[in-house]
């Protein structure tokens, strides 16, 4: 099933017209928008500044410039003009974005949704409405604050909207499900410049496909989430815990132990990188858990008796978990980050334990790698809970975790091919055990070269392509993970 690379010379209107490099942008886009909108050249001294940059350098987009709109008529006048022009363009939320195939977009412009960052809560009825500039960040005080909650991704500065359409997972997924299963309604341009509301009750078709595949049918610039009471009073227990390297099989053992019993409570997250420096690889736990102290002993002591060299536990409200854990460089920018990932239905301990040989070595041979790997444990209950209505189209439910490998280095395309050599090896190897009948990951994590079968679901496919010929016959979206028209 592997490699997969998608037809870009065949979606006309994603490449670019041959003028286009020399464009003004200013003279195209400018009389269609609002006063307050803002244009920018990529060769602006304030470009960095004023517009949203890229978490990765690495097989980046090529833009000239950025719209920065203000309204939804902003952004429906900047598609059909992009289209009318044959300009490539691409939504920037949180600028997380990460995949093999955005370097096939050039000469393209931004439209920054940086204004966009509206948040209107209504907690009589459990309802939060954002701006499609929105970070998880920026809802984090508003929401707990007034004792309520929703499912957060990873770190503060990741886009909400973009999250969710791949379907955003997190800490609290094992109680809430997705961030995407607390969608409930959005506004979306599609390609045809026009703003639609979806939900359940309105467009319901495209409601659906959004909901793990949205990044093919348009920009949303609005969306309504259900929030919830606040779990535990808002507060979880938080501990983490260093080992040594030699702590690894007895890890991976306790992780392959909660492959039946992990309870919705808690996650786990191990991250594991190699200091050049000292020549040395470190492996760190984090365990979150929404429920009393007393309760969460039966799980922190199994990893405090592998004896750490550091440990801490406290209680955390939810809002600063993501900030206790770090993150790494998760919100920094202009990074060379060339990500891997896949998603596992079961854990086999020997197969991690030969992984973190082979990483350690990998490393050693690569002084200029600093890259490191995770592991993602949250429970499925939540996702596997959900009704129907509330489930979109990502199709690995049932996933107890996600290993993500964050490849960093500087920019060396040999070291690009030694990675990806080393690192599609490495993926199809967990792949032989992984516990799916065939490959899968998750869509907001994937390389780009997985395939549709992969991101969306081979049972997905039929109504997905259906629903594309009818909201984005011309592929305007969807260049990073395509759905096919046929």
């Amino acid at each position: 099933m592997l490699p997969y690379i998608p037809l870009l010379v065949s979606m006309s209107l994603l490449a670019t017209a041959q003028s286009s490099g020399n464009v003004n942008i200013t003279e195209i886009f400018g009389p269609a928008l609002s006063e307050r909108a803002k244009i920018y050249s990529v060769n602006d001294s304030n470009w960095s500044t004023e517009t949203k940059q890229r978490w990765s350098t690495w097989d980046a987009p090529s833009y000239i410039g950025a719209v920065k709109p203000v309204t939804e008529q902003d952004v429906a006048a900047t598609v059909k003009l992009a289209s009318r022009y044959n300009i490539a363009f691409l939504a920037t939320g949180g600028g997380h974005g990460a995949s093999q195939n955005f370097a096939n977009v050039t000469n393209a412009i931004s439209i920054d949704l940086s204004n966009f960052n509206t948040i209107d809560v209504d907690a009589e009825n459990n309802r939060i409405t954002i701006g499609g500039g929105v970070t998880y960040g920026e809802l984090y005080e508003p929401l707990s604050s007034i004792g309520k909650e929703i499912p957060t991704g990873n770190a503060r500065c990741v886009g909400v909207v973009g999250a969710t359409i791949g379907a955003g997972v997190g800490l609290l997924q094992g109680i809430h499900g997705y961030t995407s299963d607390a969608l409930l309604q959005v506004t979306i341009v599609t390609a045809a410049g026009i703003p639609f509301n979806a939900s359940t009750t309105e467009n319901s078709d495209l409601f659906w496909a959004i909901r793990g595949a949205g990044a093919n049918f348009g920009i949303i610039t609005s969306a309504t989430y259900e929030i919830y009471n606040a779990t535990n009073g808002g507060y979880a227990q938080n501990a983490f815990l260093s080992y040594p390297p030699s702590a690894n099989g007895s890890i991976w053992n306790i992780l392959e132990s909660f492959d039946e019993t992990l309870p919705p409570e808690l996650s786990i997250t191990i991250g594991v990188s190699y200091n050049q420096t000292i020549q040395e690889p470190s492996i760190g736990v984090n365990l979150v858990f929404w429920g009393s102290q007393e309760e969460f002993a039966q799980y922190i002591n199994q990893f405090i008796a592998l004896n750490p060299t550091t440990w801490t536990n406290e209680t955390l409200p939810w809002d600063g978990l993501t900030d206790a854990a770090g993150r790494g460089t998760a919100c920094e920018t202009n990074l060379h980050i060339n990500p891997y990932t896949i998603a596992l239905n079961q854990t086999n301990a020997r197969v991690f334990e030969g992984f973190f040989t082979d990483f350690i070595t990998f490393s050693q041979e690569n002084p200029t790698y600093a890259g490191d790997f995770a592991i993602e444990r949250y429970s499925s209950q939540g996702p596997m809970s959900a009704p129907p209505e509330r489930r979109g189209v990502y199709p690995w439910r049932e996933t107890k975790m996600n290993i993500v490998f964050e490849n960093l280095y500087p920019t060396n395309s040999t070291l690009d091919t030694i990675t990806d050599g080393f690192f599609t090896q490495q993926r199809q190897h967990f792949d032989e055990f992984s516990g799916f009948p065939t490959f899968a990951t998750y869509v907001n994590y994937a390389h780009g070269d997985e395939g549709p079968n992969v991101w969306y679901g081979e049972n997905n496919l039929e109504r997905l392509s259906s629903l594309k010929r009818k909201w984005d016959s011309n592929n305007l979206f969807g260049v990073a993970k395509p759905v096919p028209l046929n």
